[in-house]
């Protein structure tokens, strides 16, 4: 049974939230905080399989709450966010969450993609991630333009569930210059790719950009 706790102080979207998780085999809401500072109250007595955490938050907000666990544990942490907090969002991607969800905009009426998607992201949290920016392992060492294919004219990375902080990970270990270009989909809510596009630039040597229509390459 995997033990999942809810932070948000929205009582509405707890509750939304506790009820969609009981539709999934195997989870159980075994807590629900009102802001990060209850909710590391309950992890310095128990311990969880995953918090679902909203990145605005009052008394203790989402990043400083995150910082918090990750500086004392490896529980897996996937955000609510909503579509005003993008930068915050991805910089909570840097600092280790394993994911981050959309929150929808009419809670009455969920879609069912969303709600698919949703539990998607809470059944990875069993599946290892590779290259995750958050360890340094040898197996994680600096790339060289040698290392990279010339024969190609282009590599093509695709991402869905779990994708932004392995790309993160990716990322940080290209070297300055490359032989080929790379184009990166990332399954992402409208809005948020720009303030991704921007977050890699800055982990790399390598520019980063957004593609829009009609891009040179």
């Amino acid at each position: 049974m995997k033990k999942v706790m809810i932070v948000d102080d929205s009582a509405f979207m707890r509750k939304v939230v506790t009820d969609l998780l009981h539709q999934m085999p195997d989870v159980e809401v075994a807590a629900a905080a009102r802001n990060g500072k209850q909710a590391l109250d309950f992890l310095a007595k128990e311990s969880f399989d995953l918090v679902v955490m909203d990145v605005e938050m009052p008394v203790m907000n989402g990043l400083d709450t995150l910082k918090a666990i990750k500086s004392s544990s490896s529980t897996p942490v996937i955000m609510l966010s909503a579509s005003s907090n993008q930068e915050t969002t991805i910089e909570a991607l840097a600092l280790g969450a394993r994911d981050f969800v959309e929150k929808p905009v009419n809670l009455s009426t969920i879609q069912a993609e969303w709600i698919e998607e949703f539990h998607q992201k809470i059944a990875s949290i069993d599946q290892p991630l590779i290259a995750t920016p958050a360890r340094s392992t040898a197996a994680m060492t600096k790339l060289t333009p040698h290392q990279l294919p010339t024969a190609l004219q282009a590599l093509v990375i695709g991402a869905s569930t779990g994708g932004p902080r392995a790309l993160l990970g990716i990322i940080r270990q290209l070297p300055a210059r490359l032989r080929c270009p790379i184009f990166i989909v990332q399954h992402m809510p409208a809005g948020f790719t720009a303030s991704f596009a921007k977050r890699l630039d800055t982990e790399t040597q390598t520019p980063v950009h957004e593609v829009v229509d009609g891009m040179p390459i």
